[in-house]
């Protein structure tokens, strides 16, 4: 199987999404090797992207349209500074789901946007530890590494921001298209700060409504300030992403909850019928339930097998959870993912699972046997949460 070749029409369907040419020539991909801390890099003519989205079944296709995404909305149009980084992130969010909407459904984009909201809404308190600020759109450096800033916010916050002028402010989804070509337009090969942005929606709202107190009063609908400055999720409390596919993923991780590992859902088997990313809300709900023990996940594997899943997605969050509660059959499993890919934001889930366990000594081990293989950025990374 061909892992990326719906490439070309990822690339032609953004291109008809954002309504202005793709300038950069011929769009690569480069897969880079295993130890690649990334999922994906995106610059002019050429994306990276981890290994770990080559499964074999094409569940992580999907992660695709963000690299192709960020041709316009991070090479043609970027920020000017790090505390702006939302203009990237967030309005590549925005089209990346537009555009896996087209691709795919709609249920399917608004699961993307659920799973992104749940684990924005459950990091924000811990992103702020360091500096209140770093759970805003605004995070204030103060000469700080922008990396330490670097979170869920920019991508999800900003995403919601976009969404929130789609639905509630300018309640028309062509409007939308409309600004998001005349974003680009108007910002075109130039490197800008969230003041521009708000000025470039002005100047949209203006040249689109002819009547001046429709004009104000849609401006004045978007609480820049609040959105920007404060933290927290969506302010206006409007935005709901659960769509059907996400209540059938609730409704089946709650009837295992339910069981306690004596009984499980009739429809068990639509699992395996399931996207990537509903699979993704299944697991994140088992995850976070206080509830779940051993005995849950024994009655989910024995159904569904999920401890030889090769979705990554999965692998993270149930390998962790494994982890976390002594789940021996995760353990060789898990061990192997380690010391096989080096991206960083399924180290994270894992080495981070064995030291809030007290099994700190194991992932010394498991991290000192894959020392070499690991990049520098993940040596750094994982000897933060080991505290060596």
């Amino acid at each position: 199987m061909n892992e990326f070749d719906n490439l070309q029409a990822i690339l032609d369907t953004t291109e008809q999404f954002v309504n202005t040419p793709y300038i950069w020539g011929v769009y690569r991909i480069l897969v880079m090797p295993p130890a690649f801390p990334m999922g994906g890099m995106s610059q002019p003519m050429l994306s990276y992207v981890s290994s770990t989205c080559i499964v074999g079944d094409k569940s992580q296709e999907y992660v695709l349209v963000r690299n192709v995404a960020q041709s316009w909305l991070g090479s043609q149009v970027t920020p000017n500074n790090w505390e702006d980084v939302w203009i990237n992130e967030g309005f590549t969010t925005y089209v990346e789901r537009m555009v896996q909407a087209q691709l795919w459904t709609y249920n399917f984009a608004l699961t993307e946007a659920y799973v992104g909201n749940t684990s924005y809404a459950s990091q924000v308190s811990v992103i702020g530890i360091q500096d209140q600020t770093y759970s805003t759109l605004h995070p204030v450096l103060h000469g700080d590494n922008p990396d330490n800033s670097f979170s869920i916010v920019p991508f999800e916050k900003g995403f919601q921001l976009l969404a929130y002028i789609e639905q509630s402010v300018l309640g028309d989804y062509p409007a939308m298209l409309d600004f998001i070509t005349f974003y680009i337009e108007s910002n075109n090969l130039m490197s800008i700060c969230a003041f521009t942005e708000r000025k470039t929606f002005s100047q949209f709202v203006e040249s689109y409504y002819s009547d001046a107190d429709q004009v104000n009063e849609i401006l004045a609908m978007v609480d820049y300030e609040e959105w920007i400055y404060v933290v927290g999720t969506d302010p206006t409390n409007t935005l709901n992403f659960t769509v059907p596919p996400v209540t059938a993923a609730l409704d089946m991780a709650n009837a295992y909850i339910v069981g306690n590992g004596t009984s499980g859902p009739s429809n068990y088997a639509d699992y395996n019928t399931w996207e990537s990313n509903q699979k993704v809300v299944f697991h994140q709900t088992i995850l976070w339930n206080i509830n779940t023990n051993v005995e849950i996940m024994a009655r989910i594997d024995s159904d569904l097998n999920v401890t030889a899943a090769t979705d990554p997605e999965v692998r993270q969050r149930w390998y962790s959870l494994g982890l976390y509660l002594s789940y021996n059959p995760v353990y060789t499993p898990a061990q192997t993912w380690v010391s096989t890919m080096g991206r960083n934001k399924y180290l994270n889930s894992i080495y981070t699972a064995l030291s809030e366990s007290g099994q700190r000594n194991l992932g010394i081990q498991w991290y000192n046997d894959n020392i070499d293989f690991y990049s520098p950025t993940s040596k750094m990374l994982v000897s933060g949460i080991l505290g060596i």
